[in-house]
C-alpha cells in the first residue's frame, strides 16, 4: 500500500493539514523546532491504527483523519477516521463500502502500540532505546531493536519469568499447571462419555423411526375421531325433528278409521269446520256492531234523528239477513256431522 494523499482535522496544532505523497519514492518532512513534525508522525499513526483515548493532541473539537492510498493491486483505498470509544472508520475499496474489521485487516490488523514498536519510531522511542542498548548484548540489542526498544523486551522477558513462576511453583497444590490438567482430564472423561457407539446410533435411528411412525398414527387417529365428532354433533342437531317424527307417526298409526268413512269427507269437513270458525268470528263482530247501533238509536231524541239514521237501520237489516242465511247454510253440514 501507497500513501497518496492524508488529511488531518484538529491534531494538535494541525487545524486541517493535506500531506500529498504522489509518487515520490521517498517523503521527507522537516521543518522548524514546534512546527509540528511529530504531531505530523503520530497523527499518520493513529489515522492508521486508531487515536489514543488519551493524548496531548486533543484541541476541544472533533478529531479525525482521511486517508487516501494505492493498494499492490492497484485499487484504491480511502477511508475516514473519526476519534471515539472506539474510534468510527467507514471506507471504501475499488467503490465497494469497507467496515472497521475490513479496514484494519487490510492494515495487516496491527495495533497502534505493535506499529510503533516495530517501525514508527519517534524521538523519544529512539532516546529511550539508546539508553537500553548501552548495556545490552548484541542479541538482545537486534532483538531490542526489532521489538522496539531495549525496554520492552526487558518488560517481555521479567512477564515471562513471573508467568514461569507462577505456572511451576513447587508450593500448593492450586497452581496454575495442575489446573489446566485437571480440567484437561475432565474434559476428556466428558468426551468419552459423550462418545455414542455405532450401535447406539442404529438403536436411536430405529427409535426416531417408530416414533415418527407414532406421530402418522396418532395423526390418522385424531383425523377419524375429528369426523366421528362432526357426525355426532350433526346426529344431536337433527334428534328432537327425528323425535318429533316418530311420534307424530306412532299418533297416525294410533288412529283407527273405519273403513266406511270417505276420506275426502273427512278433509272437506276440515274446510267446513274452518269456514265456521270464520263466520261466528263475522257473527260476534256483526253482533257487536248491532248492539253498538241499537244503544245510539235508544239514545237519539226525536223523530229528525231516526229519520236520518234510518238509511243506518236498513243496512243493518240487510246485515241481519245476510247473517241469518249464513246460519241457515250452516245447519246442513252440522246435521251431516
Amino acid at each position: 500500500m501507497k500513501f497518496d494523499r492524508v488529511t488531518l482535522e484538529n491534531i494538535g496544532i494541525h487545524t486541517r493539514k493535506v500531506f500529498h505523497f504522489g509518487t515520490a519514492p521517498l517523503v521527507l518532512i522537516y521543518g522548524a523546532n514546534e512546527a509540528g513534525k511529530t504531531t505530523a508522525l503520530n497523527g499518520l499513526r493513529q489515522a492508521l491504527f486508531g487515536f489514543k483515548l488519551r493524548t496531548p493532541y486533543l484541541t476541544g473539537r472533533q478529531m479525525s483523519a482521511d486517508v487516501k492510498a494505492l493498494m499492490a493491486s492497484g485499487d484504491r483505498l480511502e477511508f475516514s477516521r473519526r476519534k471515539g470509544r472506539p474510534d468510527e472508520v467507514t471506507g471504501t475499496l475499488a467503490g465497494r463500502n469497507l467496515q472497521n474489521d475490513e479496514v484494519s485487516g487490510l492494515l495487516g490488523k496491527l495495533d497502534l502500540g505493535s506499529y510503533e514498536r516495530l517501525f514508527g519510531f519517534s524521538l523519544d522511542e529512539l532516546r529511550e532505546g539508546e539508553t537500553a542498548l548501552k548495556d545490552a548484548r548484541l542479541s538482545e540489542a537486534l532483538a531490542g531493536g526489532g521489538l522496539g526498544g531495549m525496554s520492552s523486551l526487558q518488560r517481555l522477558r521479567s512477564d515471562l519469568h513471573e508467568s514461569l513462576a507462577d505456572l511451576y511453583r513447587s508450593r500448593g497444590t492450586n497452581s496454575k499447571i495442575k489446573l489446566k490438567l485437571e480440567e484437561i482430564r475432565k474434559c476428556s472423561e466428558a468426551l468419552r462419555a459423550a462418545q455414542v457407539l455405532p450401535a447406539e446410533v442404529e438403536e436411536l435411528q430405529q427409535q426416531l423411526t417408530d416414533l415418527q411412525q407414532h406421530t402418522a398414527d396418532v395423526r390418522a387417529e385424531y383425523a377419524r375421531m375429528l369426523e366421528t365428532k362432526l357426525a355426532a354433533e350433526q346426529v344431536r342437531e337433527a334428534l328432537p325433528k327425528y323425535r318429533q317424527y316418530c311420534a307424530l307417526t306412532r299418533q297416525l298409526k294410533s288412529i283407527d278409521i273405519p273403513a266406511g268413512i270417505d276420506l275426502a269427507f273427512v278433509n272437506q269437513w276440515g274446510d267446513y269446520a274452518d269456514q265456521r270458525k270464520k263466520l261466528i268470528g263475522q257473527l260476534e263482530q256483526e253482533r257487536l256492531t248491532l248492539e253498538s247501533e241499537e244503544q245510539r238509536l235508544e239514545a237519539l231524541d226525536g223523530s229528525q234523528e231516526i229519520s236520518e239514521s234510518e238509511a243506518d237501520i236498513e243496512q243493518l237489516g240487510h246485515q241481519a239477513g245476510e247473517i241469518a242465511s249464513a246460519r241457515s247454510a250452516e245447519r246442513p253440514g252440522r246435521a251431516g256431522g
